[in-house]
């Protein structure tokens, strides 16, 4: 790390990242009710019609528990800035004060917390733990932190994509468009949403423009640097006239879309993932076509994927977590870059991260699963307890997660890339909650000036 006061701010986490996850219950999180939006052929307008009986949600207290005796016993925890290395000082001054004054009451939190040694005759007084802690910080930082296993940041782009008012399109982009997309005469656009696609057909996910047209539905490529010249770089990937667009599904966690398409009724439905990884781009678009009036050629209906999904990830986590463990997050990055001290480096594309009240998991860089009907179920790629995270790292677009595993002796670090800094802020707070409950100390996050690496 840069700074010295980052490293000590975080280290003495380690010590506790025995620490068995809290055992509250949380219910799987679930949006708001379904919206169904179905056009009006005779007014061209839009109604939306609530399905009462499909949400519910609650929420109840949690219980903390009490903070372990050693950790509150004749205060030895220090309350500081939280900039000051505060974090560190007071976790090894509990911890050398321990050694010192152990009494028999101390052996049920030696036991539970997994951070004194058996035999405590072995342990040499004359070595500080707040150096030991440094030692291991500065080892995570030599095999994990090279500029090489960082990912570039996204690059800013020269076009303006609007995602509160999809009508507002770049005028470069849009006399690209009406020169060179449009297929009919007097064809008018509507509006334009630029997002990673996946196609059915060919599920590699690829960046572009949904555009929706007064008489067609198109299908963009983005097959270059985003600038001048739209012509040169934002190619048709297919066109539907406007009434084969039927269905707009919103996916899990309101992380997209899933358009639906059929053209006639003997041919087979084509879908089409829009994934915008943000709640509130997600919403915002669903917001702005539930407010158009439009043409008598469209005929849509929006709702929530079916539940499916949601049984699909609780399976997945049953895999990792125990039967208590329920869903915090699920949220869909767009890149992620794993180091790692005992397996070596590894790149996935896009692909999900899912938290629970104790686990992190990710999956394998696909997104088939989130086709209706799926017969592919997410494939967990690797996952990592909330106990063994000892730092956090916001750099604009990407989110760096740092774990240090005392049961198979590795180090790892997961360096995220979303597609919007208020993503990065929705998985810290689902970091935040389960963290603190187990540790009784706010999570500390390192904020980095954002950077764009080669």
């Amino acid at each position: 790390m840069d700074s010295s006061n980052e490293n000590n701010s975080i280290m003495g986490i380690f010590y506790l990242g025995s620490v068995t996850s809290l055992e509250h219950s949380l219910p799987i999180r679930r949006c708001g009710s379904d919206i169904e939006i179905i056009s009006n052929p005779s007014q061209s307008s839009i109604e939306i019609l609530d399905d009462n009986g499909r949400n519910q949600s609650s929420e109840e207290l949690v219980a903390v528990p009490q903070v372990p005796s050693f950790l509150s016993d004749g205060g030895m925890v220090r309350t500081e800035s939280s900039s000051s290395g505060s974090l560190t000082d007071s976790i090894c001054t509990t911890y050398e004060n321990h050694l010192i004054n152990k009494t028999p009451s101390q052996d049920t939190a030696k036991h539970t917390l997994g951070i004194l040694s058996d035999d405590m005759s072995t342990v040499d007084n004359s070595v500080t733990y707040s150096s030991m802690l440094e030692g291991l910080k500065q080892n995570v930082s030599t095999k994990l932190l090279s500029e090489s296993l960082r990912p570039p940041s996204p690059r800013a782009q020269d076009i303006y994509y609007s995602y509160k008012d999809f009508a507002a399109v770049d005028h470069r982009v849009k006399l690209h468009l009406y020169l060179h997309i449009f297929e009919d005469d007097q064809e008018e656009l509507i509006l334009l949403l630029r997002a990673q696609i996946v196609s059915q057909n060919i599920k590699t996910p690829f960046f572009g423009c949904i555009v929706m047209s007064t008489t067609k539905v198109y299908i963009l490529r983005v097959t270059g640097k985003e600038g001048e010249e739209p012509e040169k770089w934002l190619k048709k990937e297919s066109s539907w006239p406007a009434g084969c667009l039927s269905v707009v599904l919103t996916l899990p966690w309101e992380q997209g879309l899933c358009l639906e398409m059929k053209k006639s009724e003997r041919t087979l439905l084509t879908h089409y993932l829009v994934l915008l990884q943000d709640g509130q781009r997600t919403n915002n678009f669903i917001s702005f076509l539930s407010g158009l009036n439009l043409p008598d050629n469209y005929r849509l209906i929006v709702h929530k994927i079916s539940n499916e999904h949601l049984l699909l990830i609780q399976q997945l986590i049953l895999s990792v977590c125990n039967s208590d463990s329920h869903v915090q997050l699920l949220i869909i990055f767009s890149r992620c870059i794993l180091g790692r001290s005992v397996h070596g480096n590894q790149e996935l594309g896009v692909g999900t991260l899912v938290i629970t009240d104790s686990s992190l998991v990710l999956t394998k860089d696909s997104v088939d699963w989130l086709f209706p009907h799926s017969s592919c179920p997410p494939q967990l790629h690797c996952a990592q307890e909330i106990s063994n995270l000892i730092e956090v790292e916001v750099n604009g677009f990407i989110l760096a997660l740092y774990f240090m595993d005392e049961v198979s002796n590795s180090e790892e670090c997961w360096n995220i890339v979303m597609e919007t800094k208020e993503a990065v802020h929705t998985i810290v707070e689902a970091l935040r909650s389960p963290w603190e409950h187990l540790f009784s100390l706010p999570l500390q996050i390192v904020h980095k000036d954002l950077c764009v690496l080669p």
